[in-house]
């Protein structure tokens, strides 16, 4: 087994988060909590992310970690952990799961520190897209487009979505995080399937096992993103 303190990385920090800043896009907490960020994955994938944690792909290649991929082409030209904002990226999930019958997923929340602990890249709607794509990296890393994820998109309107404070205004917008993120970073595994939720719980694992269907369903504001 890789030891976990292998991909625990000391690079310097580009983007500039806060924690304020990011309190400033939950709900009127005291706490991050409810900024967390969601990655989706197979099943499979699970033992190997809870002994390394989620893994950038080039970190994935160099060190020989095996993983199922959900997408092999990388049209967002990075090689970052893809990860939303308070909820899955349903757009995305949705297909993947129809495509793939009889394969279990999980959702993974990642604490809200990661924002301003590791490097990220901040995309208003899906990174694979040519309007987020063509942008160069380090315009992606400011505290300017973390919050343009939360503005008006164009021809939608955020005040028409009723969606939660907490949620990016297009479903699809993403957080690229362009560094390991380590075991101890992921607060919850979430399951839609009861019985694996009780098989994993009774593991004691560090993270909290939760089912919830809410998950893997669509945002309420669906209908405006057809």
């Amino acid at each position: 087994m890789v030891a976990i303190d292998r991909f625990r990385t000391t690079t310097p920090h580009l983007t500039i988060i806060t924690s304020e800043l990011v309190h400033d896009y939950s709900t009127n907490s005291s706490s991050t909590k409810h900024s967390l960020l969601c990655h989706f994955t197979r099943l499979e994938n699970l033992e190997s992310i809870l002994n390394y944690g989620l893994l950038p792909t080039d970190w994935l290649n160099r060190n020989r970690i095996v993983s199922i991929r959900n997408d092999q082409a990388r049209f967002d030209r990075t090689t970052g952990i893809c990860a939303t904002v308070s909820f899955p990226n349903y757009k995305l999930f949705w297909p993947f799961r129809s495509d793939n019958p009889g394969t279990e997923w999980v959702v993974l929340r990642i604490k809200a520190e990661v924002l301003w602990q590791k490097n990220c890249a901040f995309c208003v709607r899906n990174a694979a897209h040519n309007d987020v794509s063509g942008v160069p990296l380090p315009l992606r890393q400011t505290t300017e487009a973390f919050q343009a994820m939360f503005n008006d998109f164009p021809g939608v309107p955020r005040a028409g979505l009723n969606i939660p404070d907490r949620y990016t205004t297009n479903p699809q917008a993403e957080v690229l995080i362009l560094e390991p993120v380590e075991p101890d970073d992921i607060d919850a595994i979430i399951f839609d399937d009861a019985a694996l939720r009780r098989k994993y719980a009774a593991m004691n694992l560090q993270q909290q096992v939760l089912h919830n269907h809410a998950y893997f369903s669509a945002r309420k504001d669906f209908d405006k993103w057809k």
